[in-house]
């Protein structure tokens, strides 16, 4: 089998399988996907290796409020909570200092963000504002509210949002009207 490729034609990591598959790996810790790049590395690699299979895997521990375009890819999420969950099977049967590392921090970070439930809104951090945010998207899929959230950078120093909608009717000129809420985490504080 062939050794990973990294920064090939601009892709994190490319790996070969079974002389069959080609995996992409985009790697977005603390970014997300931008300028259709990962339809682009998927034809890249579709045309420079045309008798593979190809799969794509957005490796993700970060935040991300949304991912259409990464489902639009047809790319497997790979999360925090899923990379987690498969290094727990494997942590008390290693002594490798690498791969307890992470673990470690991955689970920290997961401890940090999930300290929502816990600390008092004004002692939240960046990690707790997107672990509440995240919790509160989850827990509202089947709700019929749309959500988003993310930083909003502005000439006052920014905010971190969490925007709430959903459409309640069509008035009479075709307009669609909405219930709309956005807050704002400024400082400890939240504006809503």
């Amino acid at each position: 089998s062939e050794p990973p490729i990294r920064q090939y034609k601009s892709i994190d990591v490319l790996i070969t399988v079974n002389d069959k598959y080609k995996v992409i790996i985009e790697d977005k810790t603390h970014t997300s996907d931008h300028d259709n790049q990962l339809i682009r590395y998927r034809e890249t690699v579709c045309n420079d290796f045309p008798t593979y299979q190809n799969v794509g895997v957005y490796y993700k521990i970060g935040f991300q409020s949304d991912l259409s375009n990464v489902e639009e890819a047809e790319y497997i999420v790979c999360d925090r909570e899923k990379i987690l969950s498969i290094l727990e099977k494997y942590i008390h049967a290693t002594r490798n200092s690498i791969f307890i590392d992470y673990y470690e921090y991955l689970n920290e970070f997961n401890n940090k963000a999930n300290e929502f439930k816990t600390l008092p809104v004004s002692q939240w951090g960046w990690g707790q504002i997107n672990g509440f945010y995240k919790y509160c998207k989850d827990t509202m899929t089947d709700t019929g509210f749309n959500f988003d959230f993310g930083y909003v950078h502005n000439p006052s120093g920014g905010f971190d949002g969490m925007w709430i909608w959903k459409p309640i009717y069509v008035n009479a000129d075709g307009l669609e009207c909405e219930v709309y809420l956005q807050c704002e985490f400024v400082n400890g504080v939240f504006n809503i």
